[in-house]
């Protein structure tokens, strides 16, 4: 039976994948759904959460659109259960994306590395503020794809690498997207002040 993007299936029978992998990867947890959605059941986090432990040889980014319930979770859990090799990264579009987020994430406990994916990046962000200490781990961002993909500025991307820059923030670009790459090439070549090439990881 093949489910449509609106049903939420966990899948058990998966969790034990990372033991068997000898040499280590980037393990991206559930990356075509999300760990905290709603309907997901603790239980089922806590599963996941001791094979990433079992299986610490990896790194694990864990990316939520829902950095509420994430926050709240690893406050009860962290370090006993999670990966010490794991990233909590909070989906982001905007700036008002963006401080929700950060809000969520300021009572992690110490130690808990988390981080920020901007994409789709439909308008600029700023990490700069005072309040934003610590600063994230880690900063990805990208435009959006897809037949009705939206435009990024790419000034927005560049202000945000620039501000990584100055915070010692590893920022990785994913890329312009759809409705952006041939107009960004077409105007500027092939890389544009290097961003295409900003491919920088906290590990």
């Amino acid at each position: 039976m093949v489910e449509d993007f609106s049903t939420v299936v966990c899948h058990p029978d998966r969790l034990d994948k990372p033991l068997h992998w000898r040499k280590p990867r980037v393990v991206l947890v559930s990356m075509l759904g999300d760990l905290f959605h709603e309907q997901v059941p603790e239980v089922f986090i806590d599963e996941v959460a001791l094979r990433m432990r079992m299986a610490a040889n990896h790194v694990y980014c864990i990316l939520t659109k829902r950095p509420q319930r994430a926050a709240r979770y690893v406050a009860d859990v962290w370090p006993h259960r999670f990966s010490s090799r794991s990233y909590l990264m909070a989906s982001a579009w905007d700036q008002p994306s963006t401080d929700a987020a950060r809000a969520a994430f300021s009572s992690l406990p110490k130690g808990v590395r988390w981080g920020l994916h901007v994409e789709p990046m439909l308008g600029p962000v700023s990490i700069m503020s005072p309040s934003w200490h610590p600063y994230p781990s880690w900063v990805v961002c990208g435009g959006e794809n897809g037949p009705c993909a939206r435009p990024m500025d790419p000034r927005w991307a560049l202000d945000l690498r620039e501000q990584c820059a100055s915070a010692g923030v590893p920022f990785w670009f994913k890329g312009w997207g759809s409705a952006m790459r041939k107009l960004v090439e077409s105007a500027m070549g092939p890389t544009l002040s290097g961003l295409e090439q900003t491919r920088e990881v906290p590990w």
